[in-house]
């Protein structure tokens, strides 16, 4: 079977799923992290600071291995730093 047999609808919302599976991924994340009393509605950002971050590596670079680990420690550090907030200064989180 072909794409051009397959009706635009379904072709439609099979990219929808594909391009809303990391967002997936988050909000099963912060479903896990609000079962221990951390609210963090910043999820969607602190993965756009990681991805803004691997891109910019690749771009200067060209390594795709580094870009991959700037992007999880970029990450990594929003997540720490969201953490650090909100459960030792007790910051308002939400």
């Amino acid at each position: 079977m072909n794409d051009a047999e397959i009706p635009q609808i379904v072709q439609l919302a099979a990219q929808g799923v594909a391009a809303a599976t990391p967002y997936l991924y988050a909000g099963l994340g912060e479903a896990v992290a609000q079962r221990s009393g951390v609210y963090n509605l910043g999820v969607d950002g602190i993965m756009l600071m990681g991805a803004f971050a691997g891109f910019y590596a690749v771009s200067q670079t060209e390594s795709l291995a580094l870009g991959v680990l700037v992007a999880a420690s970029v990450g990594a550090a929003m997540g720490l730093l969201m953490a650090f907030l909100s459960v030792t200064l007790r910051a308002e989180q939400g």
